[in-house]
């Protein structure tokens, strides 16, 4: 039976009322793939590398993300000649400043 407009015989899902099979589905899926201890022990099967990138990847979720800013340097940034950086070169351990 083609369908008539203005005919109000099949109302269909209540508005707001959850889809049971999908939810039922959604729940066996995040069984098997969010399981803890699977992802606990998939993790300490992993090399250094393996470990870092999952720990890398995983940062994003739980750290807020860095935004760029633009930063305007009105400062000078002091330049050593040739001749100051060979002084220092050539300078004796006790004519050096220490950094105590």
């Amino acid at each position: 039976m083609p369908f008539t407009k203005g005919h109000k015989l099949a109302t269909g899902r209540p508005k707001g009322s959850l889809n049971k099979e999908l939810s039922e589905a959604k729940k066996i899926l995040n069984k098997l793939i969010f399981n803890p201890q699977h992802i606990v022990d998939d993790f300490n099967k992993l090399d250094v590398r393996g470990r870092m990138e999952f720990r890398v990847r995983m940062a994003k979720y739980v750290i807020p993300e860095q935004k760029a800013i633009e930063i305007e340097n009105n400062i000078e940034t002091p330049r050593l000649t040739l001749s100051e950086l060979t002084d220092v070169y050539n300078a004796k351990d006790d004519e050096l400043p220490s950094h105590a």
